[in-house]
């Protein structure tokens, strides 16, 4: 079994792109899944004999010297690169609890927590966790104690929505919605409903499976138990005001998380959902979901909902009749929660965003539908012609197609196309000034100069 790390001297007939750079040439079903922050170290992954394990090894990206290898379990340890060294964690199997180890990249441990890991920040050096029932910050690099918070978790050990506020505040879901100093533990707190027991919501069954993963700048590791858990919305914060929706309400309140209205769902259930403004109105898209053991599963009827953002009334709320045309969108119509992309008659790409009555939907082939709360298509946008939003480096972004034909174009701020990248590529993302360019066989690191 071999790995091939080549350094060539490409010329692409695409402006911006650097001509030489190095390129990682894949053997034997090999996938690079890891790249420092600065681009100097990556983790490739490699099956073995013993289809329960696989393989991985840290390596310098440009010499492709190895720095260390060790087998592990398929289930998943998801990595991280830091300052710091290399975070490591278990994803947990059924009741066991995870625990996250701080390596060398030279493989020598560090450090290591034997308990949920919900946090980290490289840049303060911090990693909160439950080693019992208090949050705990310690040193990252040390292990040093710092703190020690009463943040009462949710079921799943997580920690959701977290947003930063600040260079010392986080806002975030744990069982309640809290608002966290970094530096000293000081916490604020305001009661919230964003799970519920999976008796109680009589789930179907799960629909779309989401890996636990160390996150960027934060992680959070579910450990199970019988309830379903981030039934909300997103925190959508404006002048001052942050909203959000659980499973029982809308509600509005200021940055220090006093209550300034309020509005209960009287006819529905909240789900996870997507809060947005339009104008004055506030638009929540319930998508009918929630996760358990960090798997999306269906829930509840979805709904589309409008209130007032200043008085918090309630204009408008409308579910949607799930059981029409099931043929054609399935059991449960898989809704599209954020924008896409599409090109005009002018071929620019053209963000498309529902109004406050309508949403997106997913039909069986891979279409998207503009819908009412009918499911009624207003109109029909083709897997062909319907691109996502995927990383961004100052006034450019990558807008992707995936699927049976994968297709990628960097845009400008301004949504005009700076450049259509050639065929080839499954997976093309930023790493900083660096553009990504994944394929089967290889992955390119090229240096985005434009012009």
């Amino acid at each position: 079994m071999t790995i091939l790390l080549l350094l060539l001297f490409i010329s692409l007939p695409l402006t911006g792109l650097a001509q030489e750079d190095v390129t990682i040439t894949l053997s034997d079903s090999s996938t690079v899944t890891h790249i420092s922050t600065d681009l100097e170290h990556i983790v490739l992954e490699r099956p073995v004999k013993n289809k329960r394990y696989k393989n991985f090894c840290i390596q310098e990206r440009k010499s492709g010297k190895v720095l260390w290898e060790s087998n592990t379990k398929v289930s998943g340890t998801p990595m991280t690169f830091l300052p710091q060294g290399l975070l490591c964690a278990t994803i947990p199997n059924g009741f066991k609890k995870p625990y996250t180890r701080l390596y060398t990249l030279e493989g020598k441990m560090l450090q290591k927590y034997p308990y949920p890991i919900v946090y980290t920040d490289a840049d303060k050096d911090i990693i909160i966790g439950y080693p019992k029932k208090q949050a705990v910050c310690y040193r990252l690099s040390t292990g040093e104690e710092l703190w020690t918070a009463d943040i009462p978790q949710n079921h799943i050990m997580g920690w959701n929505n977290i947003v930063r506020l600040d260079e010392n505040h986080i806002l975030f879901t744990a069982k309640d919605i809290n608002k966290l100093n970094l530096l000293t533990g000081e916490t604020i707190t305001r009661k919230t409903k964003t799970e519920a027991n999976d008796v109680d919501l009589m789930v179907a069954r799960g629909l779309t499976g989401l890996l636990g993963a160390l996150l960027t700048g934060a992680c959070t590791f579910p450990i199970g138990g019988d309830y379903i858990d981030d039934l909300q919305s997103n925190f959508l914060i404006q002048d001052n005001r942050i909203y959000h929706s659980d499973r029982t309400r809308m509600e509005c309140f200021d940055m220090n998380l006093n209550e300034i209205w309020s509005c209960k769902f009287s006819s529905v259930k909240g789900t996870h959902a997507e809060l947005r403004l339009l104008n004055d109105t506030l638009v929540l898209t319930a998508d009918g979901m929630g996760k358990r053991f960090n798997q999306f599963t269906h829930c509840n009827s979805p709904f589309i909902a409008s209130f007032n953002k200043n008085s918090g009334e309630m204009l408008k709320i409308d579910t949607l009749f799930i059981a029409r045309d099931k043929e054609k969108f399935g059991k449960y119509p898989v809704i599209m929660l954020h924008p896409f992309y599409t090109f005009n008659e002018s071929n620019k790409p053209t963000l498309i965003t529902p109004g406050a009555k309508e949403c997106l939907i997913l039909d069986t082939e891979g279409n998207l539908h503009l819908v009412n709360k009918f499911l009624r298509s207003l109109r029909q946008y083709p897997q062909l012609e319907t691109y996502i939003k995927g990383s961004s480096w100052k006034n450019y972004s990558i807008i992707c197609r995936y699927g049976d034909h994968p297709d990628f174009y960097i845009i400008k701020d301004d949504n005009e196309v700076y450049m259509h990248l050639e065929p080839g590529y499954n997976q093309v993302s930023f790493k900083g000034n660096y553009l990504i360019l994944e394929s089967e066989d290889k992955v390119e690191f090229k240096l985005f100069k434009p012009e």
